[in-house]
C-alpha cells in the first residue's frame, strides 16, 4: 500500500512539472513582412524581386535574400547603397552596399531582416520600404 501511494504521488509530482514546463512554453504569433523595395530615387536602377515576402518568422528569427540590381543608366555608380526608407518596429534590417556597377550590368545586394524577441503576440504583420541609391 505504501509502495502504491509513493507511485501515485511521484506519478503526480511529474505530471505537474510537465504541465508546468508546457504552460512556461512562450507562444508565438506567425508573422509575415513584406519589404517593398524601391528604385525610383534613381530611375537608372532595376530591382528584381521588387517585393520580398518574408513568411513565418518567430520573434528572433532570420530571413535573408539576394536582391539583383541593374545599373540601366549610362555611367558607372561608384556605389549603390541601400537605404531604410521606413521600417515597422521590431525588425532589424542589414545589407551591404555594391561598389562600381557599371551601365548593363547587375549585381545582388544581400538584404537579411531580423525580428525582434520582444515583439508583442498580438502582431502578426511588419513591413518596411528599402530604397536604392546609385551614387556617381
Amino acid at each position: 500500500m505504501k509502495t502504491l501511494i509513493q507511485s501515485v504521488v511521484a506519478v503526480t509530482a511529474t505530471v505537474m512539472l510537465l504541465a508546468g514546463l508546457v504552460m512556461a512554453q512562450p507562444h508565438y504569433a506567425v508573422l509575415t513582412v513584406e519589404v517593398p523595395i524601391d528604385a525610383s530615387l534613381s530611375s537608372d536602377l532595376i530591382v528584381t524581386p521588387d517585393t520580398l515576402v518574408v513568411e513565418a518568422l518567430r520573434p528572433g528569427d532570420q530571413a535573408g535574400y539576394d536582391v539583383t540590381v541593374e545599373n540601366r543608366g549610362t555611367e558607372i555608380c561608384k556605389e549603390v547603397f541601400p537605404t531604410q526608407r521606413s521600417m515597422s518596429p521590431y525588425l532589424a534590417l542589414q545589407t551591404w552596399p555594391i561598389e562600381q556597377l557599371a551601365p548593363m550590368e547587375s549585381a545582388e545586394i544581400r538584404v537579411i531582416i531580423t525580428v525582434s524577441e520582444n515583439i508583442p503576440p498580438d502582431i502578426t504583420m511588419l513591413s518596411m520600404e528599402l530604397g536604392l541609391i546609385c551614387v556617381r
